[in-house]
């Protein structure tokens, strides 16, 4: 589930990053209540990996660097080239899966 959001990450357009970025910063700052709908989405996406095992926390990492990069790149503070940033989320993509599908196929 963690590298197809990467995947998808890598794809989206200029455009799409700053507009999703900015609804969803918008969005918490507007309703805090809908703070917890997002910590439930991301523990979604971290359920079953256990970071006492070095292949789940890589993939963790994998994981958190993309998002970090995602809004650092909608707010305009990296700008990446195309090249750069398949290159970025191919070396992300490239962090073996979890040894064990945890997550029931979720």
């Amino acid at each position: 589930m963690i590298h197809a959001h990467l995947a998808v990450t890598r794809h989206t357009d200029d455009a799409d990053h700053s507009r999703s970025a900015m609804m969803m910063m918008a969005a918490l700052l507007q309703h805090p209540d809908q703070l917890s709908d997002t910590r439930d989405w991301y523990a979604m996406r971290l359920s079953g990996l256990d970071l006492e095992e070095t292949g789940d926390r890589r993939v963790v990492l994998a994981f958190l660097a993309g998002e970090g990069a995602f809004l650092l790149k909608a707010l305009g503070l990296i700008e990446p080239t195309e090249p750069q940033w398949r290159a970025l989320f191919d070396d992300m993509l490239s962090a073996p899966a979890s040894p064990i599908d945890r997550t029931g196929g979720r």
